[in-house]
């Protein structure tokens, strides 16, 4: 027993390492069949299309996540409310307005594919 768990936990570590070439050739893969799937035929400028598009969706997807756990990672933890605390807002109140910038920025993939990010960054002041 006390070489079965250090042995399992080193089988579940190793297991969950993909390289980049294989996480890529499996992201193909799924493209390549999603877009059949779609109808798309394989060689097409459509296929060829639909692949650009899914790939350009799954690094948005990345994009988005990452983002999102930077900011949770940055937000310092909420106090507990207070006993018997209530809430200060007043709901009849209209809401402050909001100041919003989007700043986008483009690049190309040593695959000649183009990507756009864009980020949104508010203030109420």
């Amino acid at each position: 027993m006390r070489f079965i768990l250090p042995a399992l936990a080193l089988a579940i570590l190793v297991t969950g390492c993909v390289s980049d070439d294989k996480q890529r050739a499996r992201d193909m893969r799924l493209d390549n069949n999603r877009c059949q799937t779609m109808g798309f035929q394989p060689g097409s400028q459509a296929m060829a299309d639909c692949m650009a598009t899914a790939s350009n969706a799954r690094q948005a997807d990345k994009d988005r996540n990452f983002a999102y756990q930077q900011n949770i990672a940055n937000q310092p933890p909420a106090p507990p409310p207070a006993f018997g605390a209530t809430s200060n807002t007043d709901d009849n109140q209209p809401a402050a307005p909001m100041n919003c910038k989007t700043v986008e920025s483009t690049s190309t993939n040593d695959d000649g594919t183009t990507v756009t990010r864009s980020r949104q960054r508010c203030s109420s002041f």
